[in-house]
């Protein structure tokens, strides 16, 4: 690992001098190029041994198959776009293990208090006795979401109308691959304050709630939120979103049934806008957590 870190560091180097250089761009994009291809390559090796190294502090096992499976489990979750999105996301996987080892704690809201009420309120109540669903399955698990702030302009008043300008946050749902899912919640939000803390509470996971991954990276998560605010001009005026990070929300995977065998399946929130193809990646993630016992 110490070989590695030192390449890092000279591929670092290498990069801000050939950003630095003044001849012609037909020269220096390229060499530009293959060092920032380089250093990726480099720090997505570095993010596979941090994954192999929390795992054998808690069970041995053999470099190669480990990489086998980390490769099946990183394949079955996402289409991959470029290496700086493979590299996102073994980072991501590197910090939920780091956060379940008792290594590193990460930002994350431990706020259960709302779920029974959801749970019953997206049940479909029966008529006389007849029809109905009954709850079957509530699997809590932690979604992550990339946060931001957002500075909005606020409009109040009648005929002679007033701008102030505002606070809040944007969030998009860090497991929407194909149609982002994102939101806002405004200064009088009542989730707001809690999601707020959440930012700025640091915790360690216990073992018996799964995490999932950010599918998509930081980069991804704010041109989508970018393009979200474009189109929210006339609720939000002019917008400055600036990036804060990861933060893990409380959800769950809900199943209902009915009476006569039919089911139903629903991810709930928190918040009420939430990525509800899960399934895959809920269990590709419980699998590849219960072999590796992290």
């Amino acid at each position: 690992m110490d070989q590695l870190e030192r390449a890092i560091t000279q591929l670092n180097k290498a990069e801000q001098q050939a950003l630095a250089c003044t001849y012609s761009p037909l020269y220096t994009v390229p060499l530009q190029q293959g060092i920032h291809k380089d250093i990726t390559v480099a720090l997505i090796f570095r993010a596979v041994i941090k994954c192999y190294e929390i795992v054998t502090h808690v069970q041995s096992i053999d470099f190669e198959p480990f990489y086998q499976s980390l490769t099946d489990y990183t394949s079955a979750l996402v289409h991959m776009q470029s290496p700086d999105h493979l590299l996102g996301l073994l980072q991501s996987i590197v910090r939920l293990l780091a956060a379940r080892s008792g290594d590193d704690p990460i930002s994350v809201l431990m706020d259960w208090s709302w779920l029974d009420a959801i749970v019953e309120n997206q049940r479909v109540k029966g008529t006389f006795g007849i029809g109905g669903e009954k709850v079957a399955m509530v699997v809590r698990h932690l979604q992550p979401y990339w946060a931001a702030t957002l500075n909005y302009a606020e409009q109040s008043g009648g005929i002679f109308k007033t701008v102030e300008g505002r606070s809040a946050l944007i969030l998009a749902d860090a497991t929407s691959t194909q149609t982002p899912v994102i939101g806002h919640l405004l200064s009088k939000d009542p989730s707001l304050p809690a999601i707020q803390a959440g930012i700025n509470t640091f915790n360690l996971l216990d073992k018996q709630t799964i995490a999932l991954p950010a599918l998509i990276s930081q980069d991804m998560a704010e041109k989508a939120m970018k393009a979200y605010t474009n189109q929210r001009t006339s609720e939000l005026g002019a917008t400055v979103v600036k990036m804060i990070g990861l933060i893990y929300l409380p959800a769950a995977f809900v199943r209902y049934k009915t009476k006569n065998g039919g089911q139903r399946e629903i991810i709930v929130s928190r918040l009420n806008f939430v990525n509800q193809e899960l399934n895959n990646v809920l269990s590709q993630t419980h699998q590849f957590l219960h072999q590796y016992g992290a």
